[in-house]
């Protein structure tokens, strides 16, 4: 699959955890960006027709949906590519495999948010309520838990909730990738059915 081609002659260099944490990092701030410009794209559309689409829930819901699916899907495409480059290197020796990677990087991307949700949990702190808008804003994709949160109808520990998918993505999706198991091939391609007649 075109998906997952690599050119390991191009690839050079060592693999670090810093890489792939700015990769995962690089998704998210994208997932941020797409949100905002369907957002605008909708307020447009809206004073051309005359009519109101942010303001229903169920619009929001489905921009919600879109950039969460676009989000598990390239942190997923990102993060398997580094699983079967690190592959690569393990087998030429230039690195050694490193289990844990793909966890560490995961949580590094989310470092901003995770400051943020820690400052959130205290009301008692100047900048609660200064983390709770920038939780907001950095995890629009994940507006449900938050927004929960936000209003005091969940646990604070909701605010938790967003900074734990990406690390478990990328886990997922790099181990799949280092032991070269292409789930989406088998999700969007089926193998050709035999021809032959059962006798």
């Amino acid at each position: 699959m075109a998906l997952f081609k690599r050119n390991w002659e191009k690839e050079s260099g060592k693999s670090t955890i810093a890489r792939l944490a700015f990769k995962v990092f690089y998704v998210h701030i994208m997932t941020i960006i797409l949100f905002v410009v369907i957002t605008l794209f909708l307020i447009a559309l809206e004073n051309i027709l005359k009519t109101e689409l942010t303001s229903k829930g169920w619009v929001l819901g489905l921009i919600n949906i879109l950039c969460l699916a676009f989000y598990l899907l390239y942190a997923y495409v990102e993060s398997w590519r580094t699983g079967a480059r690190d592959l690569n290197l393990v087998n030429y020796k230039h690195i050694k495999y490193n289990p844990a990677k793909p966890v560490v990087a995961g949580f590094i991307s989310q470092i901003l948010g995770a400051i943020a949700a820690v400052l959130a949990l205290f009301d008692s702190l100047s900048v609660s309520e200064l983390a709770r808008r920038f939780m907001t804003f950095f995890y629009l994709n994940f507006l449900y838990p938050i927004s929960m949160a936000n209003k005091g109808e969940a646990s604070k520990i909701f605010y938790f909730i967003p900074i734990l998918i990406g690390p478990v993505v990328c886990t997922i999706a790099y181990h799949l990738g280092y032991r070269e198991i292409r789930l989406l091939d088998k999700i969007m391609y089926k193998k050709p059915e035999n021809n032959q007649l059962k006798k």
